[in-house]
C-alpha cells in the first residue's frame, strides 16, 4: 500500500525530528561536557598531586641541606629552611592524602612515605638537638648523615614511583579527555549537520508549500474571476442557494427572467421566486440530501401579470460542496425554453397543416384528373365500344373523334406533369422554366407578370434552380390566392457569386402583427412560406419577407459557388 504524503506533513515530520535531535544534542552535549570537565578535573588533580609530591621532595631535601649546614657551621640562620620544611611537610601530606583519598593503593604508599619522612625528620631533629647541647661529635654526624641519605633515597624512590603512577594516570586521563573532546566535537558536528539538513528540508518544504499556496490562491482568484465573468456574461440564468434554499447570489439573466431586479432576489426563497406549487424546493432538498445533480426539470410560469403569456423554464440543480465534502449550497441553472416550446408547437401545427394540404393537393389532382383526363378517357371508351359493335354503321366518323380524344389526353397529361415538375427545368434551366410558368400563370389567372432575367443566364446547380423555381411558383400562387394584386414583378440577378430573386406584388399585404410573429418565431406563417424559408436556409441562403399596405416583397439570396461545390462533391 502506498501512502501519499504532502509537503506539509513532511515539513511537520522534519520539524519534530529536528526538535528531537536538538534535545538529544543538548543531552549528549551536556553529558559529554560533563565528561570533558571531569576529565579536565582529573588531569588537574593529577597535576596537583605531582606538584605536592615535588613540594614534599623539595622540603625534605631543603631540610636535610639546612641541617647539614647548621651542624657544620653552627649558624642558626641556616635552620630557616629546616623550620619551614617542618611546618610545610605535615599540611602537604594531609593535602596529598586528601587528593588520593579515592585510591586505596596510593594510601599505603603515602603511609610508607609518611613513615620515611618521620624517620628522616626524627634523625635530623636529634642531630640539631645534639649540636645545640654540645654533645655532637663527628662520628655521630656522619652516621646521621648516612642514615638520612638512605632515607632520602628511599623517599625519593617512593616519590618517583608515585609520580610514575600518577604520570601514567595523567597520560590516561589526558587521552580520555582528548577522546571525550573529539567525541563531543563529532557528536555536535553530526547533530548540527543533521539539524541543518532538516532545517533546509523544512525550508524547502515550506517554500514548496508557500508556492502551492500561492498557486492555489491564484487558481482560486482565477476561478472567482471566471465565475464572475460566467455569471455576468452568460445567457443562462444562474443562482446559488444556501441550505435554507434562499438565494445568496444571482446573475442579471435570472433576475430578468424572474421579472425583478438582481438585488431583489437575494435572500428570497426558491418558492418566493418561482411560485409555489412547482415543487422546486422539494427538488433542491433532494439534491442536498442525495448530493447528486438533477437535470431538465421543466416548469411553466408567468412573468409579471397573471394573464400574460406563460414562459417555460428548464431548471438544472447541482450540489456545491465545502472542504469536508458536505453539500453546503445548491446551484441553479435556469434556461428559458419558451422559444423552443413555441417552435415545437409551431412545428406540430405546421406538420398537421402540411399533411392537410397534402391531402387537399391530392384531392385537387384527383379532381383534375377525374374532371379532365377522366372525361376524355370515358368518351374514348364509349367511342371504342361503338366501333367494336359490328352493327354500328358510322365507324369511319368515330375514328377522327377517338384520335382527338387521345390527343387531348396526351395534352392534359403533359400539362399536369409540367405543373408538378416542368421538364424544361432539367432540360433548359431556370430561365426557360420560369418564362414558361409565368406565361401560363398570366394566361390562367389574368394577372400580368413582368419577368426580368439577365440575358444569357448561365445554368446553375440543380438544387439552386429547383429552389428558385419553387419559390417563384409558390409566390405567384400566393399572389393569385391571397394578395388581391392586379400585377406582379419578378427580377433575377447574379453578382459576387450569389443569385438574388425578388418577387413583388401590389396587393393588400400582410398585417403588421402577423408579420412580426412570422419574423420572430415562424408562427402565423403558412406551409408555403415555411417551405420557401427552409429551402433557402438549407442552401445557405437568406430569406427576407417585407409587407405593408402597398404590397408584399419576397427576396432570396443563395450562394452559387458553395452550392456548386456541394453539387460537385455529390
Amino acid at each position: 500500500m502506498f501512502f501519499r504524503i504532502s509537503f506539509r506533513q513532511i515539513a511537520w515530520v522534519a520539524f519534530i525530528f529536528a526538535l528531537l535531535l536538538l534535545v538529544i544534542m543538548a543531552v549528549v552535549a551536556y553529558r559529554t561536557t560533563n565528561l570533558l570537565v571531569t576529565s579536565e578535573n582529573w588531569v588537574s588533580h593529577t597535576q596537583e598531586v605531582q606538584a605536592r609530591l615535588e613540594d614534599i621532595r623539595a622540603d625534605i631535601i631543603g631540610a636535610e641541606f639546612s641541617r647539614r649546614g647548621y651542624t657544620i657551621t653552627n649558624d642558626e640562620s641556616l635552620l630557616k629552611e629546616y623550620r619551614i620544611a617542618l611546618q610545610d611537610l605535615a599540611p602537604e601530606m594531609d593535602r596529598l592524602r586528601h587528593l588520593m583519598a579515592d585510591n586505596s593503593g596510593r594510601q599505603q604508599q603515602l603511609e610508607n612515605l609518611q613513615s620515611l619522612i618521620n624517620r628522616s625528620l626524627t634523625l635530623q631533629q636529634g642531630s640539631v638537638q645534639a649540636r645545640r647541647s654540645g654533645r655532637a661529635n663527628l662520628q655521630d654526624d656522619i652516621e646521621i648523615t648516612r642514615q638520612t641519605a638512605e632515607l632520602s633515597d628511599e623517599t625519593a624512590a617512593l616519590i618517583e614511583s608515585i609520580e610514575h603512577s600518577e604520570n601514567q594516570l595523567l597520560v590516561q586521563r589526558q587521552h580520555d579527555a582528548e577522546r571525550a573532546y573529539r567525541h563531543t566535537i563529532q557528536v555536535l558536528a553530526g547533530t548540527f549537520g543533521v539539524v541543518l539538513f532538516l532545517l533546509l528540508l523544512e525550508f524547502y518544504a515550506l517554500n514548496v508549500e508557500f508556492g502551492r499556496h500561492e498557486t492555489t490562491q491564484n487558481i482560486a482568484q482565477q476561478s472567482r474571476e471566471l465565475l464572475n465573468a460566467f455569471f455576468s456574461s452568460s445567457s443562462l440564468g444562474f443562482g446559488i442557494l444556501d441550505r435554507d434554499l434562499r438565494f445568496t447570489r444571482v446573475n442579471q439573466v435570472l433576475a430578468f427572467m424572474s421579472g425583478v431586479e438582481g438585488a431583489g432576489l437575494i435572500g428570497k426563497s426558491l418558492d418566493e421566486t418561482l411560485g409555489r406549487g412547482l415543487h422546486a424546493e422539494e427538488v433542491a432538498q433532494t439534491v442536498i440530501a442525495g448530493g447528486k445533480p438533477i437535470l431538465d426539470c421543466e416548469i411553466s410560469r408567468t412573468k409579471g401579470r397573471a394573464d400574460s403569456e406563460p414562459h417555460f423554464w428548464s431548471l438544472n440543480y447541482f450540489p456545491i460542496r465545502d472542504r469536508k465534502g458536505n453539500v453546503a449550497q445548491v446551484g441553479v441553472i435556469a434556461i428559458d425554453v419558451t422559444a423552443r416550446r413555441t417552435a415545437e408547437s409551431a412545428i406540430r401545427r405546421l406538420t398537421a397543416r402540411l399533411l392537410n394540404l397534402q391531402d387537399q393537393e391530392r384531392r385537387r389532382i384527383a379532381r383534375e384528373i377525374h374532371d379532365s383526363l377522366g372525361q376524355y378517357l370515358a368518351g374514348l371508351k364509349i367511342s371504342l365500344d361503338l366501333m367494336a359493335n359490328p352493327n354500328f354503321a358510322r365507324k369511319d366518323d368515330l375514328l377522327p373523334e377517338c384520335s382527338d380524344l387521345v390527343q387531348r389526353c396526351i395534352t392534359e397529361t403533359r400539362t399536369i406533369s409540367h405543373l408538378l415538375h416542368p421538364p424544361l427545368l432539367d432540360e433548359a434551366g431556370f430561365a426557360s422554366a420560369a418564362s414558361w410558368f409565368v406565361s401560363g400563370f398570366s394566361q390562367r389567372s389574368g394577372i400580368p407578370v413582368t419577368l426580368d432575367l439577365p440575358s444569357g443566364l448561365p445554368r446553375m446547380p440543380n438544387e439552386v434552380e429547383i429552389a428558385l423555381f419553387r419559390v417563384l411558383q409558390e409566390s405567384l400562387t400566393n399572389v393569385h390566392r391571397h394578395s388581391g394584386s392586379k400585377s406582379a414583378e419578378i427580377s433575377l440577378k447574379i453578382e459576387d457569386g450569389h443569385v438574388t430573386l425578388l418577387i413583388q406584388d401590389h396587393g393588400h399585404g400582410i398585417s403588421a402583427q402577423r408579420l412580426r410573429k412570422m419574423q420572430e418565431d415562424g408562427t402565423q406563417a403558412g406551409v408555403g412560406l415555411a417551405g420557401m424559408r427552409e429551402r433557402v436556409r438549407e442552401l445557405g441562403g437568406q430569406f427576407d419577407l417585407q409587407s405593408n399596405d402597398s404590397g408584399t416583397a419576397i427576396s432570396i439570396i443563395i450562394p452559387i459557388v458553395e452550392n456548386s461545390g456541394r453539387a460537385m462533391a455529390v
